[in-house]
């Protein structure tokens, strides 16, 4: 007797040559092995908070040729209204540094601008492919500049420009040591899930920076 076994969920065919030799027994069907439609590893539905980290990549004032001393960072909380819209809001900070600049005859200044970036951020939501979040929305909230002047050098070396000089000089060039403004921009990004409890995600914008990095993660 020979016997053909299917292999990978073929049809197997039997003969039995010693009994009737040439006639083909009734076929065997093997049963196939089922798709099975894999969940995503996590789904995002109404009711969930998720915290969020992220780090900018391009600084706001890098037209400004600023130097960056604290990168942009941002924190950040989003409450899933349902599968499709969030409200969030966010807090972000970075310190930079300006190019010296020369305030009057023979002296240099610069300036250390500490921006804080505070908003709310509604948000709208494509959950359709499986484990991937695109996303997209505004920001409203405040803009926050504390900057700090210092004298750096004295080109003639005579004495350097007091305190109060500094300050006057500010005045002229409009410079103001607190800023408070509105702030209003849009944003979109991707995420895409790591596990049930960690998405990482990448983001445009005009916030505390064009293009940052981070990650998400499940509160409940």
């Amino acid at each position: 007797m020979a016997n053909y076994d299917a292999i990978g969920g073929t049809i197997a065919d039997a003969y039995d040559e010693g009994d009737n030799p040439g006639k083909k027994k009734a076929r065997k069907k093997v049963s196939r092995r089922k798709c099975v439609y894999c969940r995503p590893m996590r789904e995002f539905e109404k009711g969930q908070w998720e915290a969020n980290f992220s780090g900018g990549l391009v600084p706001t004032y890098l037209m400004d040729k600023a130097t960056t001393i604290i990168p942009p960072l941002n924190i950040g909380a989003e409450y899933r209204i349902n599968e499709k819209f969030s409200i969030g809001a966010t807090l972000g900070n970075s310190v930079s540094k300006s190019q010296p600049q020369s305030i009057s005859e023979g002296v240099l200044a610069t300036w250390t601008n500490s921006h804080f970036v505070l908003g709310l951020r509604p948000g709208i939501h494509v959950t359709r492919i499986e484990n991937w979040d695109f996303y997209g929305g505004f920001s409203i909230g405040l803009n926050y500049s504390n900057i700090n002047g210092k004298v750096i050098e004295n080109i003639n070396g005579s004495a350097a420009a007091s305190r109060f000089d500094l300050n006057e000089m500010e005045g002229h060039l409009g410079i103001r040591q607190h800023v408070l403004s509105p702030s209003f921009f849009g944003y979109t990004g991707v995420k895409y899930v790591i596990n049930p409890k960690w998405l990482a995600h990448t983001e445009i914008g005009f916030g505390i920076s064009f293009f940052s990095i981070g990650v998400d993660y499940l509160l409940n």
